[in-house]
């Protein structure tokens, strides 16, 4: 589901930094929050499973959202400074990795965490 996600994300950055000019890092931040909350809904009801503890949901977003606020950071800071030597859209694609990382292992660790494991952040 990630990269699904992660699409949207590239395809929101692209519309909204070649076709309506935005700069690369405010493309981004609008980009990558779109991507979130679409991360949120795929991770939680298909990659991670959590179909119980409904009453959960908000708690488990909060958590979502800081765990992708920093993922937002990392990406913002590495496009800031690649688009100095290259294309934004070639910027925006060298910082998925370790987004793309950050974002895996901070929802599986602290948002989605496995059955029967202690969370890491409480609820």
């Amino acid at each position: 589901m990630g990269v699904v996600n992660t699409l949207a994300d590239v395809a929101v950055f692209a519309a909204l930094n070649h076709f309506a000019h935005w700069p690369a890092v405010l493309a981004n931040i609008s980009s990558y929050s779109t991507a979130i909350c679409l991360s949120f809904v795929l991770n939680r009801h298909i990659t991670f499973r959590q179909r119980t503890h409904s009453h959960r949901t908000l708690p488990q977003f909060i958590r979502f959202v800081m765990v992708n606020l920093i993922a937002l950071v990392l990406s913002t800071a590495q496009i800031a400074f690649f688009i100095q030597f290259l294309h934004a859209l070639a910027a925006k694609l060298l910082s998925i990795p370790i987004t793309f990382a950050w974002g895996f292992f901070g929802a599986r660790r602290f948002v989605f965490p496995a059955p029967g494991r202690k969370e890491s952040i409480a609820a």
